[in-house]
């Protein structure tokens, strides 16, 4: 909500539905997820424990944050969805 001005806007942790709602609906981007961790459902993710804290740091720090999607962003989106998920 607060990013958006939307207050329904939600993460999807499911790739096309990321795609959908965020990148195409809302217009944004998640930058700075690492490549070691899967964008999935968090009770998929390996290390879970482990890989929730790091998240939560990169979080805090402002590495991992959301960006305008560019119009670039959103045509690839439509064309490769894999092209702008996280990681």
């Amino acid at each position: 909500g607060e990013l958006t001005g939307n207050r329904r806007a939600s993460l999807c942790y499911v790739e096309h539905c990321y795609v959908e709602r965020v990148v195409l609906t809302l217009k944004y981007k998640l930058v700075g997820w690492p490549k070691d961790i899967p964008y999935q459902r968090f009770g998929n993710i390996p290390h879970r424990e482990q890989s929730l804290r790091r998240l939560l740091a990169l979080w805090d720090s402002g590495e991992l944050h959301f960006e305008p999607a560019t119009a670039n962003d959103r045509i690839a989106a439509k064309l490769g969805p894999k092209t702008v998920i996280p990681g």
